[in-house]
């Protein structure tokens, strides 16, 4: 009975060290709501994806979903930007062809305003200026004090109203002009920059502003880009760290971001392909 106890002791002394010094989940668990229900993922946002009874990882089904699409998460979950999250799932190919998947997270603002990366991700620094004229709404053409160190870049956009302290306060910054800088010009002491596409805002003089760019990336595709589902079932999982101010990494929250949707681009690109992408336990947790 000693020697009993004394185990017993040992044992409960070692898990609660485990406790304390292993990365693990917050306590609230999946922040899914019914997250093996196929009324919670909808394809574009509308109608929900199949139920599948055919060789279900556990239970009694799995979700799928036939041909190339995009299916989200119905409802805005509430995450903290400071904090690190791991998103995960089961996937598995059962078409004829093997399945590419896409598997992430869309941000969203406050105000469930989707954030894209051309709103946060400020690439090239210093090019913080003034406007030394009007811009109205509808003008290709933007004069500034010194636009010496922008960019003639296709993803490349003009912010305005921006926090020019080096905090980058502004961020998200939701001001700014379509996607192309065309040309950077000097002209009589002050610069012009020549935009891809008509400007949708009107700002006075004196307004300050800085280049910004879309990084290739419009959504935290944190667990999979790209990805080939095998024929087993397989777990993918990624981590999202706290936010990255400026940058854009697929890794890390962008600045403001409040709310998200978890999104699965399913067979991406396969449109001519007998192909359905099977998905179960999808899962979003902070870690703590």
């Amino acid at each position: 009975m000693f020697m009993w106890r004394k185990t017993w002791k040992l044992v409960m002394f070692v898990l609660a060290i485990a406790m304390f010094t292993s990365p693990r989940m917050a306590g609230a668990g999946n922040l899914i709501k019914d997250t093996d229900s196929a009324r919670n993922w909808l394809i574009y946002g509308k109608k929900p994806v199949q139920v599948c009874t055919e060789k279900p990882r556990a239970g009694d089904h799995c979700l799928a979903i036939d041909g190339s699409t995009k299916i989200f998460s119905k409802d805005y979950i509430p995450v903290d930007m400071e904090s690190d999250y791991k998103l995960s799932g089961w996937f598995r190919s059962s078409g004829e062809a093997d399945s590419k998947f896409f598997f992430g997270v869309i941000p969203y603002d406050k105000d469930k305003k989707e954030i894209l990366p051309q709103y946060t991700y400020v690439p090239w620094r210093g090019t913080e200026t003034v406007l030394v004229k009007e811009c109205k709404k509808g003008d290709k053409q933007l004069w500034v004090k010194n636009a010496s160190k922008w960019k003639a870049d296709k993803y490349g956009v003009a912010a305005f109203e921006i926090d020019d302290s080096g905090d980058l306060a502004d961020l998200p910054n939701f001001k700014i002009t379509g996607l192309g800088i065309a040309e950077l010009k000097q002209v009589d002491g002050s610069w012009r920059i020549s935009l891809k596409k008509p400007c949708s805002l009107s700002f006075p003089k004196g307004t300050k502003v800085r280049e910004q760019r879309y990084s290739g990336n419009p959504y935290l595709y944190c667990t999979a880009r790209g990805k080939v589902a095998p024929r087993q079932w397989r777990e993918f999982s990624g981590n999202i760290k706290p936010v990255m101010m400026g940058g854009d990494s697929v890794n890390c929250w962008r600045p403001g971001t409040a709310f998200v949707k978890v999104i699965i681009l399913a067979n991406h690109g396969q449109y001519k392909q007998k192909v359905k992408l099977d998905f179960d336990g999808i899962s979003l947790e902070k870690v703590e």
